[in-house]
C-alpha cells in the first residue's frame, strides 16, 4: 500500500524515513486551529484536518497527517512570530516543565480506515540566561518552530531533561506511528 505523509516538515520526513518506511508527501493546505477548551486535542484535531484533506487526493494510498504542539500552564505555545516573540517564549519556559503533544491520523478512504492516536512528551528546561537565549537565537532558526526551539538543533543550551518519546519532540511519534502503519498494511493484505 502506497504510503503518503501529509506534511513538508523536514524533521518528520527524516523521521518516517529513519523507521524504514517509503513514502511521498503531499503537503495540505488547511487551516491549522491554535486555541480552544482542550488544548491536548488541538494536535489530533490539526492531524486529522491534514489527513482528511490528503485522502481525498490520494483515496486508495494510506495517508499520514500529523502535528505538534507545545503546551504550557494548559496554552498551546506555536511558533513565534518573530525573533522577540522566541526570546518571550524561551524566558516564559526557562526552569520549567511543558509538554509536548504530537496528534497522529492515519487514513485510507478507499478501505475506510481511520485511526488516530496522540503520544505525549515532557521536557523540562534549564533556567535560562540572556546570554544563553541570545546564543541559541543565533545557532538555530526558530521562527518555523512550535514553542521557539528544536531539539535536535543545539537542545543541550536549552534543555535539563526529558521524559517520554525525544521522536515525539521533533515531531513524530515513530515506535506508535510503526505500530500502526504495520497494523494497516496488515489489513490490506
Amino acid at each position: 500500500m502506497k504510503i503518503i505523509l501529509a506534511s513538508q516538515s523536514p524533521r518528520r520526513k527524516t523521521l518516517l524515513t529513519e523507521a524504514g518506511f517509503s513514502f511521498d508527501v503531499c503537503s495540505t493546505d488547511v487551516e491549522e486551529i491554535e486555541c480552544g477548551a482542550y488544548s491536548r486535542h488541538i494536535p489530533l484535531i490539526n492531524a486529522i484536518r491534514k489527513a482528511s484533506a490528503a485522502a481525498r487526493l490520494f483515496p486508495d494510498a494510506l495517508v499520514i497527517g500529523a502535528d505538534t504542539a507545545i503546551e504550557f500552564d494548559g496554552t498551546i505555545i506555536g511558533k513565534p512570530r518573530d525573533l522577540e516573540d522566541a526570546r518571550r517564549i524561551l524566558k516564559t519556559l526557562s526552569g520549567q516543565c511543558h509538554r509536548v503533544i504530537t496528534g497522529v491520523a492515519l487514513f485510507c478512504r478507499a478501505r475506510c480506515l481511520e485511526t488516530t492516536f496522540s503520544e505525549e512528551s515532557t521536557v523540562c528546561f534549564k533556567p535560562l540566561t540572556e546570554a544563553v537565549i541570545n546564543t541559541y537565537l543565533s545557532r538555530v532558526h526558530v521562527l518555523d518552530k512550535a514553542g521557539a526551539y528544536n531539539i535536535a538543533e543545539h537542545g543541550e543550551l536549552l534543555i535539563d531533561r526529558v521524559e517520554g518519546p525525544r521522536d515525539n519532540i521533533i515531531g513524530l511519534p515513530c515506535e506508535k506511528l510503526a505500530l500502526a502503519l504495520r497494523t494497516a498494511m496488515l489489513l490490506d493484505a
